[in-house]
Parts: structure tokens; sequence; C-alpha cells
């Protein structure tokens, strides 16, 4: 039996329907090689599907490791953070590992690497590595998520603070979201203000190994949701990333006011930029160029700003064709 002081990693899971899936995510997580004890959090938020029979299975064969929550009403319809509230909060190790239900870890020596390289340097605050993008059932698509580059590097919040990392990759100081402030539960995800609030406190390393794999379009999931939302409701969305920010940058006493400025101005160019507001053209450009964004971008956006403003019909028919030539290969 695993003693509680001997835990040195929680693996944070929440799952939703993810009956086809959630077998690969507790493989990966059981597959890991490792010099410690780590325990195996899994939220299911009510599936309907055989996704607590999934689970259930391996809870009784692993009992010491794997402690699961099943929820008899759906929690995130309520708009609770279910990974913080039901997971974090009773998570005993000093580091949290994430992976949600319909992805999983590759590399059986993931963890060890990862909590190799933060026990030798305290001042890594999170550990994160590319994954790789698959499609439901597995058929990779050919690049990665969260990549980086050629050779592992230290990222600093500039670097990737407002970045889309694979949560399937992240490893952090559990300390670091001990009380978070409560911009982090505005929104529906938690991954975009929870890597400001992380970084704030510490660096990231980013290890150039695929050691994970992230499932695309999964029915239900955020990448799917945001594909499907109405024009009004993405606009919406930008509009809450910019209020997540400027809360950011009085919480963090404006540290990274011009980084925080660089990011909020891509998510109002977005607002800007959409169908709803290019009545106003020179109103739209005159604006990003006060606010200094043309300045923080290189020729090919400018080109790509200028198409949406000026040729908005045909620069989003191009922009949804592309991305169904993405769904298709």
């Amino acid at each position: 039996m695993t003693k509680n002081e001997d835990i040195l990693v929680s693996i944070n899971c929440i799952t939703y329907n993810h009956g086809k899936y959630i077998t690969d995510a507790i493989e990966g997580f059981l597959m890991q090689k490792t010099n410690f004890n780590f325990e195996i959090l899994i939220h299911d938020d009510a599936s309907t599907d055989e996704t607590p029979e999934i689970i259930k299975k391996y809870e009784e064969k692993y009992p010491s490791i794997i402690k699961a929550i099943y929820q008899k009403e759906n929690q995130y319809s309520k708009s609770i953070k279910v990974d913080y509230v039901f997971n974090f909060k009773r998570a005993i190790g000093k580091y949290i590992a994430e992976c949600e239900g319909d992805d999983y870890w590759t590399d059986p020596y993931k963890l060890q690497k990862q909590v190799d390289y933060m026990e030798n340097n305290p001042g890594c605050i999170m550990c994160f590595h590319p994954a790789k993008r698959i499609t439901p059932d597995k058929k990779e698509l050919g690049n990665c998520i969260g990549y980086f580059g050629r050779k592992n590097i230290i990222c600093t919040m500039e670097d990737v603070g407002g970045s889309f990392l694979a949560t399937a990759s992240k490893i952090y100081v559990k300390s670091a979201m001990d009380n978070p402030p409560p911009f982090y539960f505005w929104g529906e995800a938690g991954d975009f203000p929870s890597q400001l609030i992380i970084l704030d406190k510490g660096y990231g390393y980013y290890m150039n190994e695929v050691m994970a794999a992230y499932r695309v379009n999964v029915p239900g999931s955020s990448n799917e949701r945001l594909r499907k939302k109405t024009k009004e409701q993405i606009i919406g969305y930008h509009k809450e990333r910019i209020k997540i920010l400027n809360a950011f940058n009085t919480y963090s006493n404006y540290k990274y006011s011009s980084y925080v400025k660089k990011i909020a101005l891509k998510y109002e160019l977005n607002i800007m930029s959409s169908e709803k507001y290019l009545k106003d053209r020179k109103l739209v450009l005159d604006r990003l160029k006060t606010n200094g964004y043309f300045e923080l971008i290189n020729i090919n956006k400018k080109v790509k700003i200028y198409s949406r403003c000026y040729l908005p019909t045909l620069y989003f028919k191009l922009v949804d064709f592309k991305t169904a030539l993405k769904r298709y290969l």
C-alpha cells in the first residue's frame, strides 16, 4: 500500500463520454516507469456511455493507485471547474501532471524525464513537450501541438504564456495553483489563465520529445466546441480572453504589460476584423496602428489583416477551405 507522503506526482484526468478513448489514457498512466510513486485521480462527469464502467474495472485492479469520482449529475454544465474542484483539491503530490480522458501518453518514461529535470532545477515551475495531433480514431495528422523548436529550451512568460500547449504534455508544481485568483474561474477553459498564473511563479522548460497524443475534434471537446461556435459566440470568447489578460496584468503587478498588450491586441484584432466590424475598415486599421499592434507583427500578418479588412468574403472563404482541408487530411 502506497503511503500518501510517498506520492510525488498526482495525475489529473477529467473525462466525459470518453468510452472510446479512456482505456488509452489509463494505460498511458499505468505504463509509466518511475523511481517515485504517483496517484491517478480520475473525475467522471456523469458520462452516459461506458466510461464509468471502464474506469471501475481499472480502479478495482489498481485500488491503491487509481482514485476515481463518479458524478451522478454533470458538473461542467453548472460552470464548475471540475479539474480544480474535484481533482486538484484532493491531490497530494508535489507535482500535478495533466491528461484529459480523450488524450494519452505515448512514452513510458515521460513522467520520469520531466520530474528529473524539475527536481534538479527548482526554478522550473512547469515542464511541457510537443504532442502529436491525431484524429479520434488515431490517424496521425502530421504535425504537433506545442512545438517550440528542435532542442530543449527554457521558456519565459513571453515565450509561452499565451500559447496553446497540449494539456497532456504539462506537469507543474502544485503549489503554483494554490488559491488561484478569481479570473482563473472565468470562462469555460482553465488552461489559458492557469498557464499565466503558473508561469508568473517561475520558468517553463520545453522538452523536445513527442510523448503524448492529442485527439482533434472529439465530440464534446473544447476544440470541437470552439469550432461550432457562432460568430457572436466567438467574439464573446475573444472578449473574455482580453478580460482575463487585463485581470492577470493587475494580478502580476504589470510585470508583463508589453506581452499582455501584444496578446490582448491579437484577440482585439479577431473581434474587430470579424464581418460584424468590417463596415469601417479605416477605423479597424487606425486602431490597430494606434495600439501599436503593427509594430509587433511581420509583413505576412500585416497582409492577412489588410485582406480581412478589404477582401473579407475571399479571406473567410479561404479560411473555411483551409479548415475543411485540414479535417479531410
